[in-house]
């Protein structure tokens, strides 16, 4: 049985997941043989889904989430436990049935009347050829053989079926091909006598062509708002004598119809308790905990007979307070939600899933993330990091925590001054200052005018500015916090490291002040996320000869500007690693010849010549990284093969001319040490990509490419010779007569391929 931890800072403390709220309804039931007695009613017990063993299919669906395979688990506990089913009380005032209750529903003791009783997981029946062999694998039974366990077990199933019930879980997550036992089982043509109990997504039973015939049909509802906030009370409850929970997160009663700003630490609350024990969030975890902050987060009205402040919109018939901080942190946690909702197995978020989530209004919703410091812009936008890290959302959640703390509970504020004190820094704690400030009007500025006593910071740099709209209404700047951090950057400048956040244009005398002592420093990396620099000198790296990391993105620049920058990367001979996204350089030349120690290059959508461009990647012999997106070779040649070292090739909608496919494909063919090849959205025309000597790829992703029928099958006749291959991808491909062999790639762990063209003969030998 799943278990899951319910304390925040301990994981000995945890509760089985089966214990949490589900509501199950039974759409309809059959009332005979001929016609349906279509009904739609909230579960009340066990006996009308067994029917006292009249129901023999039984087909429970539901969304991903909402508890399909909870109800499964908690079936077979109570079967397993043998507790005693009494009558049900009634159901709660929502018409929510809690599974806790379920313990003690039975009209005629449904559970207890099977002698016999199997969980299965259905995806593992694949390579079964009979229910009964799966079965015997299963039982515990060392005294006896597999072929007498068969026996036994055919003869209880043929001799007394009326005391046997299956539960069949995950029928939805099976590949396309389903066992033909399976199917008879599911039809009633195989032992229609037991009872079997079905779980999937109702549109995978077309999809897997199964011709089902059943009963009862049951859907789940997955969590109502009262069964998620009982659940958080939980969490509350089991954590009260770690801090003064109900003073620090106060839980909205039932009969709230709106959750105010105050409530905004108990979301947080919940997201750290999620962080704390679950990092790489499994699906069904994910889908459970989804469910919860819909109705915590999603549902979160601001009640106020205030009208609209002309900065706050009304997105998704949400009425906000006017307070900033107010609409700032409840968007963040809307959004810090959904990024743990989101998170791939790397614990990362892709960008575009994220803005599909968020719906219409995600730039407004993530521009009030940035502000509040819970991300910065090179998390979103920078390519060497596109998606955003969780390890930032971590730090924010823990420090909006801990400032919530700080400022009530003044023991703990005078131990966090005094270790101020002792650092004798402040940059570190940026979002946490931020955090206090945006706490409360009066306690916020306290605590930031004694912490900048603490640091001695010079008032200009450390104040906070207050504004007042025409309302009164208190406003606080952000930007004044986060020139306070840049400024105290200087103690990275030490470290090799140079931020440029994206708060004002580069115009300002500040900045001016700032690019000036970048570009005399030693810094060895720097980073420009989304900001304009007007000033025609601002990117003069000629001084910065140890320089081995420069990441612009978003950068909008001059024309003298971009000529400058140009000029000038040639004196950065240490560097190892260039990105450039999403700029235009106003058809100046980057010259990239002198940059013989590059190992990783990523130009994404790009403006600039071509053909001093392509020769100068060319000459970048110590490549191990290069990534081409969105831009133009044209009629130049671009030759690979000289870099010896390279192991990761992309090329995302490059445009190419006849004679530089044919160059490049020749060039790709001679990379011996190449292990990740992506091509996607290019036309190679009569380019041949040998892949037979590529012997060490163990990544290659072939999407929309475009090639001729020759070159083609010549193509997918040498993916054979790549045996070390683990991933393979092959998308929007015509083919040609070309035959997909992979008798000899042992190593296989990913295999996608989808929309190719005259496919008929190519799994031949697969």
């Amino acid at each position: 049985m799943l278990r899951m931890p319910i304390s925040i800072f301990s994981t000995d403390e945890q509760v089985p997941l089966d214990e949490f709220c589900v509501d199950i309804i039974i759409k309809h039931q059959r009332e005979d043989i001929y016609h349906r007695n279509k009904i739609k009613a909230q579960l009340s017990s066990y006996n009308q889904i067994f029917a006292n063993g009249k129901n023999k299919r039984i087909i429970l669906t539901g969304q991903a989430g909402s508890g399909k395979s909870t109800f499964c688990r908690k079936l077979i506990s109570i079967w397993c436990k043998g507790e005693q089913c009494s009558k049900c009380e009634s159901s709660d005032k929502t018409g929510n049935v809690l599974l806790e209750s379920l313990d003690a529903i039975s009209d005629e003791k449904a559970l207890l009347q099977f002698s016999l009783a199997f969980c299965v997981y259905a995806p593992d029946l694949v390579t079964e050829k009979t229910l009964i062999d799966y079965l015997c694998h299963q039982c515990k039974n060392s005294e006896a053989d597999n072929a007498s366990k068969s026996d036994k077990l055919q003869k209880v199933f043929e001799e007394q079926p009326d005391k046997i019930l299956i539960i069949l879980d995950g029928m939805d997550e099976m590949c396309d091909t389903v066992p033909p036992f399976l199917s008879d089982l599911m039809g009633r043509k195989l032992y229609p006598r037991i009872t079997v109990l079905m779980a999937m997504r109702q549109f995978r039973i077309s999809e897997l062509g199964l011709k089902t015939v059943h009963d009862v049909l049951l859907e789940t509802g997955g969590m109502s708002k009262t069964n998620a906030l009982k659940f958080i009370k939980r969490i509350i409850d089991l954590n009260k004598h770690h801090m003064s929970m109900e003073k620090l997160c106060p839980l909205p009663q039932e009969e709230e119809e709106f959750l105010t700003f105050k409530h905004v630490p108990l979301l947080l609350l919940f997201l750290a308790h999620i962080w704390c024990h679950d990092q790489r969030l499994p699906t069904r975890r994910r889908d459970l905990y989804k469910q919860i902050l819909d109705c915590l987060i999603i549902k979160c009205l601001i009640k106020t007979g205030n009208t609209y402040t002309p900065d706050i919109r009304d997105h998704d018939n949400m009425t906000m307070r006017k307070d900033m901080f107010c609409k700032l942190y409840l968007d963040s946690a809307c959004m810090a939600a959904y990024h743990f909702l989101l998170v791939d197995k790397k614990g990362r978020i892709p960008e575009e899933r994220l803005m599909s989530e968020l719906g219409d209004n995600s730039k407004f919703k993530l521009r009030a993330l940035l502000d509040c410091g819970i991300l910065s812009q090179k998390d979103v936008f920078s390519p060497l990091r596109r998606y955003v890290s969780i390890k930032f959302l971590h730090l924010s959640i823990q420090e909006y925590l801990a400032s919530m703390y700080l400022v009530n509970n003044e023991d703990a504020f005078q131990t966090f001054l005094a270790s101020l004190k002792a650092l004798n820094t402040i940059h570190k704690y940026r979002n946490l200052l931020i955090s206090i400030c945006g706490l409360d009007e009066q306690k916020g500025h306290n605590a930031f005018v004694r912490i900048c006593e603490v640091c001695d910071e010079d008032p200009h740099v450390i104040q906070f500015r207050q504004g007042r709209d025409d309302d009164g209404e208190i406003k606080y700047s952000l930007q004044r916090l986060n020139l306070m951090y840049m400024e105290c950057l200087k103690e990275m400048d030490s470290q090799g490291i140079v931020e440029i956040p994206d708060i004002v244009s580069l115009e300002d005398e500040w900045y001016a002040t700032k690019f000036s002592r970048i570009r005399s420093s030693t810094s060895k990396s720097l980073y420009l996320c989304c900001v304009d620099l007007n000033h025609d000198d601002a990117l003069n790296m000629s001084g910065m000869i140890n320089l081995t990391l420069l990441s612009l993105c978003g950068v909008t620049m001059s024309e003298t500007c971009s000529r400058s920058l140009c000029n000038s990367i040639c004196c950065c001979t240490q560097m190892r690693t260039l990105v450039l996204e999403g700029m235009t350089l106003h058809d100046h030349i980057l010259d990239l010849r002198s940059l013989t120690n590059l190992i990783s290059l990523t130009l994404d959508d790009i403006s600039t010549s071509e053909k001093c461009l392509c020769s100068g990647i060319s000459d970048c012999t110590k490549l191990e990284t290069l990534k081409l997106k969105l831009i133009s070779l044209d009629d130049y040649v671009n030759d690979v093969s000289r870099m010896k070292d390279l192991t990761c090739l992309t090329l995302d909608n490059v445009t190419m001319s006849l004679n530089c496919s044919k160059s490049l494909c020749a060039s790709i063919s001679n990379c011996a040490n190449l292990r990740m090849l992506q091509l996607e959205g290019i036309q190679l025309h009569d380019g041949i990509l040998n892949l037979s000597r590529l012997t060490q790829l163990t990544s290659l992703t072939l999407n929309k490419v475009k090639i001729s029928d020759e070159c083609n099958k010549e193509m997918f006749g040498n993916i054979s010779s790549c045996t070390q291959l683990e991933r393979l991808h092959l998308a929007f491909i015509s083919v040609q007569n070309g035959v997909l062999d992979l008798s000899r790639v042992k190593d296989l762990k990913h295999l996608k391929v989808c929309d190719l063209d005259n496919a008929s003969n190519l799994y031949k030998n697969v």
